[in-house]
């Protein structure tokens, strides 16, 4: 039996709770209140903490010396005209 898909006592409910109504404008679907995903909900301030985290490990990864992987000699590009 299917445990997903219904608002009911002894289902699984993954949902996202707006803050407007998205059916009077689809830019309404950004108004994240809150999310409720396998069994745990994130508030907005929890949501804004984890976008913080992501967003500054991101900046960091940025940083990050690459040019021990890139090769010494040019690495010739596929041609367009593969046969």
């Amino acid at each position: 039996k299917r445990k997903s898909g219904t608002i009911a006592s002894g289902y699984d409910a993954n949902m996202i709770l707006l803050d407007k109504n998205p059916l009077e404008d689809i830019s309404n679907t950004k108004a994240i209140n809150t999310v409720i995903s396998q069994g745990r909900i994130f508030n907005r301030e929890l949501l804004d903490q984890i976008l913080a985290s992501v967003k500054e490990a991101n900046d960091r990864s940025r940083k990050v010396d690459i040019s021990q992987y890139i090769p010494e000699k040019e690495v010739p590009l596929l041609s367009n005209n593969l046969e």
